[in-house]
């Protein structure tokens, strides 16, 4: 069964395929009086055909032939005035055309010309519209009053050509006054919309600035509450050090609840094309990211037909799979010995494209919330709603994705039952040749199996990237009992220099920084390894704690992220597990 977008797809001739600066429901309606036009000039044509009258056939053949002209034309140059306005001509030509061939009769088939200056108006303006409406009235009446005074067969008087013209003339007006008060009712509400999206970007730019100010002082205070424990404290200063620990923890807690208040939207900016192997890519994530989180995970990659290397971004890719299935770890109903089924699928082949099918399955149900659920399928990103309860928070990672997997021209599905939730979305890829291979080069996926002697992390060589002197004392305090050597750099174009003359163990990288940010020398430090067959260990040591900021780290190249404020403890774990992979 067709569905209603479908069928006014091929009734307008695929033309809302094109980009257009003008409404929809106005190229539908020029379209509609196209097709009303053909249609009538294909009757017309067979009537005068039966009737054996050559006139109304050969107007009706010419007819079709400008209506079809002027839709490849408008298709090739886009002169939407011209295009509306000869639309308008045609319906209203075949219309006179079936008229007379069918015995024209004054007052009650001139009224259909009265729609005239509805079309008019509203399609092409109301300046516009309105003087080529007076035109159309002037050429009525003297066309039809040359054709009662060559044969005499119609009864137009005076009188009703006046009453005719004053009906007309009240439609124009009518109309303009309409339009008038629909534009400024357009306008007002384009007006609060930009001011809505504005207020809502403010905001969100506010509350991420204001968590990054704040979690930056907080996580000095949690790492020296940490030192001064360790300090063998009297009895007296440890309860002061414990009643400290408990108000910054509280302040912790308040600024969490601050982030969770952020907007989950993010704009997508920028995806890049490269050639990569689609299974290594995700066995790469699999193996790195999800295991140390879940407890049973499959993987299956069925590429039968499909081309050993595809064209796209697998970055963004990751970020997608990292999305999701962080949105079954958040659920409340998530059950202790969590699965997840993660199979992708070469679908098929269209034009220069190949198409993909990825699909996550859970072993429970995640979505509680089934209004939660149709809210999200329905709603983008500038009309979904803010995360103001629990269920709405259980939606947020889910959210992101789906508009990631929009950007890219895919579509986000969803399954449920008592039992299971799939998460099913299907993106289209290039296929690479020769040239395409010599352009981009391959996607560089690290070995990660490579067996390397186990270290340990006192003698491992640490480099620190942190612009901020204080954070720096604060860290090298915090870590110098446990690590050697850890040099310092203050920006990134530093720590790519010091990289490039030193052979560092692992890397912590601040994201926000003068120069050069840690995301730009994360990415720049990964194309120096593409050559040289090697791979640093990168920890994300940042400020940036609200939504999608973890993804943002790990989809640049980053292996771990640590958000402030963290325990030190924490992060020598984080080391220690990296340093030995």
């Amino acid at each position: 069964m067709f569905s209603s977008e479908k069928i006014v797809k091929i009734l307008s001739f695929n033309l809302l395929d094109f980009e257009h600066d003008k409404p929809v429901d106005k190229i539908v309606i020029n379209q509609a009086l196209l097709l009303l036009t053909i249609l009538g000039s294909i009757i017309t044509t067979a009537i005068g055909l039966a009737n054996h009258d050559p006139i109304y056939w050969i107007i009706s053949i010419l007819l079709l032939t400008i209506s079809v002209a002027n839709l490849f034309i408008y298709k090739s140059i886009r002169l939407y005035f011209l295009y509306s306005v000869i639309c308008i001509l045609l319906f209203y030509t075949i219309t006179t055309v079936i008229f007379f061939l069918y015995s024209f009769k004054f007052p009650t088939d001139i009224i259909w010309f009265s729609l005239f200056p509805i079309l008019s108006i509203f399609l092409i303006g109301p300046r516009k519209g309105s003087l080529i409406s007076s035109f159309i009235l002037i050429l009525l009446i003297f066309s039809f009053y040359v054709h009662y005074l060559i044969y005499d067969e119609i009864d137009i008087t005076v009188k009703s050509m006046i009453v005719f013209s004053m009906y007309y003339m009240v439609i124009i007006l009518g109309t303009l006054g309409f339009g008038l008060m629909y534009n400024r009712v357009e306008k007002s509400l384009i007006k609060a919309k930009k001011d809505v999206r504005k207020s809502k970007k403010e905001r969100k730019d506010f509350i991420s600035r204001l968590s990054h100010e704040m979690r930056t002082p907080l996580n000095d205070m949690v790492v020296l509450n940490s030192l001064l424990e360790q300090s063998n404290p009297n009895d007296k200063q440890k309860n002061i050090i414990e009643t400290l620990k408990a108000s910054t923890n509280n302040l912790v807690n308040s600024v969490q609840e601050i982030s969770a208040a952020s907007s989950p939207d993010r704009s997508i900016r920028h995806f890049e094309n490269v050639v990569f192997n689609m299974k290594k890519a995700m066995e790469g994530t699999i193996e790195f990211y999800i295991k140390k989180e879940i407890g049973e995970i499959t993987f299956l990659y069925d590429n039968k037909n499909g081309p050993d290397e595809i064209i796209g971004d697998p970055v963004t890719i990751k970020q997608i799979l990292l999305l999701f299935i962080e949105s079954f770890l958040k659920s409340n109903s998530r059950p202790e010995d969590l699965k997840i089924d993660f199979t992708i699928n070469y679908k098929e082949a269209i034009g220069d494209k190949v198409y993909y099918l990825f699909k996550l399955k859970s072993n429970f149900k995640v979505f509680q919330s089934e209004e939660g659920l149709i809210n999200l399928l329905e709603t983008d990103e500038q009309g979904a709603s803010s995360a103001n309860s629990k269920k709405d928070l259980q939606l947020l990672n889910i959210r992101m994705g789906k508009h990631i997997i929009q950007s890219l021209k895919g579509k986000l599905e969803i399954e449920t039952d008592d039992q299971f939730t799939s998460l099913i979305f299907t993106l289209p890829f290039s296929t690479p040749d020769e040239s395409v291979h010599n352009k981009f080069g391959p996607a560089k996926i690290p070995d990660f199996n490579e067996q390397k002697p186990s270290l340990k992390l006192y003698d491992a060589n640490v480099l620190l990237v942190e612009d901020n002197e204080l954070n720096q004392k604060i860290l090298l305090i915090g870590l110098k009992n446990y690590i050697k050597n850890i040099d310092v750099a203050i920006h990134g174009k530093i720590a790519l220099d010091m990289f490039g003359t030193s052979n560092y163990d692992l890397i912590l990288m601040d994201i926000q920084m003068q120069e050069m940010d840690g995301i730009t020398a994360t990415r720049k430090i990964r194309e120096i390894e593409e050559s040289t067959n090697s791979h640093v260990p990168i920890i994300a040591v940042t400020a940036n704690a609200l939504l999608g900021d973890r993804e943002t780290c790990l989809s640049a190249g980053m292996d771990d992220y640590i958000s402030k404020p963290f325990q030190i403890e924490e992060l020598l774990e984080k080391m220690q597990s990296l340093i030995n992979q």
